[in-house]
C-alpha cells in the first residue's frame, strides 16, 4: 500500500499541541551578551571578531560575506557591491549595493584594507584579516559556536544571524525609520523586516519602562 509518500505529511501539524516550548533560534543578542561575546572573540579569534562586526554593520548574510573580496569595497564611493554570483536576491539581475557607514569605514581603515590586493578575500584566518584563502563555508559559525560554549551561552538561541537581528534592533532603538531598515537589509517588504525585529515584542524589552498607576 506504500505509495512513496511520507505518511507524516498527512497529519495536520496544527492539531499537535505540546507542553514543551520550542528551542530558541535566531535570537537577537542582549547588549550585555553581545559585549561578552565580542570581548571573547577579540581576545581569542580576531578574524571572526572582524567577520561578526562586518555582519553587524552591513546586515550581509554570512554566506555572502565569506565570498566578498577587497575589490567589492569601494571606499571612495563608500559602496559594497554584491555580485550576482554571491547574492541571494537574483530576480532583478542587478548588482546590489550596500552603503559603507562611518563605523564600517573606520573598521576597514583600521585594518588598512586598501593596501591589499583587490582579489584578496575579506574573510580569512589570516592574522592580517585579508588574504587569498577565504573562510570555509562553516568556519565562522563553528568558531562562533566555540565562543558560545566557552561562555555558556549556547542555550539562548544565538547564531551568526543574531548579529543581523541585533543590528536591526539597535537601528530601530536609534530611531531609524522602518523603511530605511528595510533598505539596509535589502528586503523586499517591510513585513520581512519586521520579522527581524520580533524580539522587541518580548516582555523582556519592556523591563525598563514604567506603567502609570490608575
Amino acid at each position: 500500500y506504500y505509495k512513496n509518500t511520507n505518511p507524516v505529511k498527512l497529519i495536520d501539524g496544527n492539531t499537535i499541541i505540546s507542553d514543551n516550548e520550542p528551542p530558541l533560534r535566531n535570537k537577537a543578542f542582549t547588549k550585555d551578551d553581545n559585549l561578552v561575546i565580542m570581548k571573547y572573540l577579540d581576545e581569542h579569534d580576531p578574524a571572526v571578531a572582524f567577520f561578526c562586526r562586518v555582519l553587524y554593520l552591513t546586515c550581509l548574510r554570512p554566506g555572502e560575506l565569506t565570498r566578498l573580496k577587497v575589490k567589492d569595497f569601494n571606499l571612495e564611493t563608500r559602496q559594497i557591491t554584491i555580485p550576482l554570483s554571491i547574492s541571494k536576491n537574483r530576480k532583478n539581475k542587478t548588482f546590489e549595493r550596500i552603503y559603507i557607514s562611518d563605523e564600517l569605514l573606520q573598521l576597514l581603515n583600521d585594518h588598512d584594507m586598501s593596501s591589499f590586493d583587490p582579489n584578496c578575500f575579506i574573510s580569512t584566518n589570516s592574522s592580517e584579516i585579508f588574504g587569498i584563502t577565504p573562510f570555509g563555508r562553516n568556519t565562522p559559525y563553528n568558531q562562533f559556536v566555540k565562543a558560545l560554549k566557552a561562555l555558556d551561552l549556547r542555550h539562548k538561541g544565538y547564531v551568526l544571524y543574531s548579529f543581523k537581528h541585533f543590528s536591526n534592533v539597535c537601528r530601530l532603538e536609534n530611531k531609524w525609520p522602518l523603511a530605511k531598515i528595510m533598505i539596509g537589509n535589502r528586503h523586499s517588504s517591510i513585513a520581512m523586516t519586521e520579522n527581524y525585529l520580533r524580539d522587541l515584542k518580548n516582555e523582556s524589552s519592556l523591563c525598563d519602562l514604567t506603567i502609570p498607576m490608575i
